[in-house]
Formats: C-alpha cells, structure tokens, sequence
C-alpha cells in the first residue's frame, strides 16, 4: 500500500533502516469519442430548440459512453474498465447457488476483500436488475443489510449496502448473473486522463449542403485505466 516505502522501529543511536519506493512505468494513449448529428434545416428553423438540445445531448450521450467504459471497457480502441483490470478481484458464487440469484455471503464476501483503507469511500455500482434482490437481502441474524433511501436508518439520497452508497446504472453493467453485475470499487484508483481542451464541437453546413443538413459533431479524446499490476 506504501509502494515499497517501510518504516521500522530503531534503537536510541542506531542506524535506521532504509527503503526506496518501487515504481513501474504505465502508459496511456488517448482514444477518440465522437458524435455525429445530422438536422435538416427545416427541422431546425421548425423546432427552434433542437440546436440546444443537440448541443445538450450529444456531451450526454460521451459521458454515457465514458461511464461505460470505466466499468467494462475492453481496452480495444477505448480505456480498460474495471471489469477487465488485473486489479479487480471476482467473487465466485456459493456452492449450489441457483444462476441469476445474489446471496448474503456473494456481498460479505465482495466487502471483506475491499482494501480496509477504502471501504469509507467506495461505493456498490449495480445493474438495477439487482435490487429486488437486494432490498429483501439480510445476514446470518436476520437483519436487513441493505437500507433504501430516506428511511429512519438511512436519511442519505441513495441506498445503503453494509453502509456503502449503491448506484444503479442503466449502461454498462453486465447483466444479471454474468460477471460485473455488482461491482464494489473505490474509483480513486482508477487512472484517467483526457486532451485538456475537453469535449470539442463544431457545427457545418457544408457536410451535406445540396441536402441542406446541418451537421453538428462533437469529439473526446480520454483513455482510463487501473495501473496496478494485481489485487
């Protein structure tokens, strides 16, 4: 957890013992995202606000796709997500566990292997396929262990597992009983990096002008990755 960094106890006089960080090299290499949007102009001088909303939705639509790349991206042409990292550790299922089905010792055991130092800032991403399940969940003594939001044991804007927010989301979760369908991450150490300028666009009359088509297009350039060699 130090990277190689030791401290050691040392006697009045002696001499300390020494360490040195250990590093490696991880490279990232940016990959395009890009939305191309075509209006007629008749559409867009009848709807006078489809060019907002266009400008509006097409961010949304990258930011989706970036979302979905940090859980599950493949590394082909877009970033690794944590699915696919050497760093993420999966959980088998139970012994006779029916396919499709979350058990109580599926998310103890998904917490335990959590790095005790992140448990306070990680958070439960889940296909809401889950959350029936979820909600009627409880451990070994019969207590509830996940706590829908804005109940007397939970006063915050999401719901709780083993006091853990959890997230459903509705893009880029694997599906319920394939691997991902859950997922407890601190996202702290997931790396990512993008072109300063952000999210580019521009808008041409000239793409299909005998059409007389309006196209906007919007353009990132990111990659993302966990750096970490193994769990």
């Amino acid at each position: 957890l130090t990277g190689g960094v030791q401290a050691y106890w040392t006697a009045e006089g002696a001499s300390m013992t020494e360490s040195k960080p250990n590093f490696k090299q991880a490279s990232w290499r940016l990959h395009k995202l890009a939305a191309l949007v075509k209006a007629t102009d008749e559409l867009l001088e009848d709807a006078t606000a489809l060019e907002s909303y266009i400008k509006n939705s097409a961010p949304a639509a990258i930011m989706h796709q970036i979302n979905k790349a940090i859980l599950s991206g493949n590394g082909v042409g877009k970033p690794v997500g944590i699915i696919n990292s050497a760093f993420a550790v999966t959980e088998s299922k139970e012994s006779g566990q029916a396919a499709d089905t979350i058990l109580a010792e599926n998310v103890v055991k998904m917490y335990s292997r959590m790095l005790p130092a992140s448990r306070t800032n990680a958070a439960w991403y889940i296909n809401p396929a889950c959350e029936a399940q979820l909600r009627l969940m409880k451990d070994g003594n019969g207590q509830f262990i996940y706590l829908t939001p804005g109940s007397q044991m939970n006063q915050t804007p999401y719901a709780t597992l083993l006091g853990r927010p959890v997230i459903p989301l509705l893009g880029g979760m694997p599906a319920l009983g394939d691997v991902g369908d859950i997922i407890f991450c601190d996202l702290s150490y997931y790396y990512m990096i993008r072109k300063a300028s952000g999210v580019k666009s521009a808008t041409s009359i000239h793409l299909h002008f005998d059409k007389e088509v309006t196209s906007f297009r919007f353009s990132l350039r990111v990659d993302g990755k966990v750096p970490f060699q193994s769990p």
